[in-house]
């Protein structure tokens, strides 16, 4: 232990340099909207609009259908994470809600006109999942509750926001009313969704069939009817592609020293000396420091030092939960 505790402190003592900063461009893999002020990279159809920091989807108005996408398709069949914010205003009394949505259909795809309100700008597209934060009971679309979150998809068919079409559901939630925040995450099996910090519904659901590969157009849908509602955005992180296995900077599908001393090698040489950059990120905070070769040294050392443990995933493969521009040059997971 007195060996290895040497080799700790010769080969990381007095270096600590920042290297690397998130991307905020919908082109690529990973984008970060802390607001929407000047806003690039998406598409805004029907009555969207950004408006001061807020993307809004529908004003307080009646018969409005607003509709986000991304200029670009991403990835997301082999695994993504998601983060927004969202407002719907008044808290009750208005009507129909809005909709988290991935589709490959087009790129200026909306919902069929004809469904009104209740189809929340999204009825009628193929290739199309949305997450539904429905806020009326519409009881030709057979709503179980006024209030309730959804996952549909009509596979590459039409799809439908008829809840008989919903792969699963909840009314065991916060009143959608107000301010929350959802995060929404996918493994290559189940989409699973948070709503204020609790997983609400995990659903099963084969992404690559829907959009007949891994790329698709993200976003939002809303729309109002005969009775209205604000539904804006206030902020929005996405991040997907990279499935690591969080430690494991070499890529050999272990975490060992040679993990450590592959983070460190970028103070004597440059990034491009680490092969899973983004699996090197131990604290998963976008950079690549010191304090990460730290976190690899105390998990193998039984907490060395009183380091953290490796943030997540770690032991797994999983898709990296915070946007930022580090990436692999290897295949670290299946």
């Amino acid at each position: 232990m007195t060996d290895r505790a040497s080799l700790f402190c010769r080969v990381s003592c007095g270096v600590i340099v920042a290297l690397f900063l998130s991307a905020s461009s919908a082109n690529a893999q990973s984008f970060d909207y802390p607001n929407f002020t000047g806003a690039t990279g998406l598409t805004l159809l029907g009555n969207a609009q950004i408006v001061g920091t807020i993307l809004r989807l529908t004003p307080q108005s009646n018969n409005q259908t607003g509709v986000v996408w991304t200029d670009q398709q991403v990835t997301v069949a082999t695994g993504f994470t998601t983060t927004f914010q969202f407002l719907i205003s008044p808290t009750s009394g208005g009507a129909d809600g809005m909709t988290f949505a991935m589709q490959s259909y087009s790129p200026t795809a909306m919902g069929s006109a004809a469904a009104g309100g209740g189809g929340l700008g999204y009825d009628g597209i193929p290739n199309c999942v949305v997450v539904e934060f429905d806020h009326y009971l519409n009881g030709n679309y057979t709503d179980p509750t006024g209030n309730h979150l959804s996952v549909h998809t009509g596979y590459a068919a039409p799809s439908s926001a008829n809840e008989t079409t919903s792969l699963g559901s909840t009314s065991a939630i916060a009143n959608f009313g107000g301010t929350h925040t959802a995060t929404i995450s996918y493994e290559g099996t189940d989409l699973i969704v948070e709503l204020d910090g609790n997983v609400v519904l995990t659903v099963p659901v084969d992404l690559a069939l829907v959009f007949g590969g891994d790329l698709a157009y993200v976003g939002f849908t809303g729309a109002t009817g005969g009775l209205s509602e604000q539904h804006a955005i206030l902020s929005w992180s996405f991040s997907s592609g990279d499935h690591v296995f969080r430690g494991d900077a070499d890529g050999d599908a272990r975490i060992t020293l040679s993990d450590a001393l592959s983070v460190l090698s970028i103070f004597h040489v440059d990034i491009d000396t680490v092969p899973c950059a983004d699996a090197g990120d131990a604290d998963d905070d976008g950079l690549l420091t010191i304090i990460d070769a730290f976190r690899i040294l105390g998990d193998l050392f039984d907490g060395f030092s009183g380091t953290p443990p490796i943030a997540a995933p770690r032991g797994f493969c999983g898709a990296d939960p915070t946007p930022d521009d580090l990436e692999c040059d290897i295949q670290v997971c299946p």
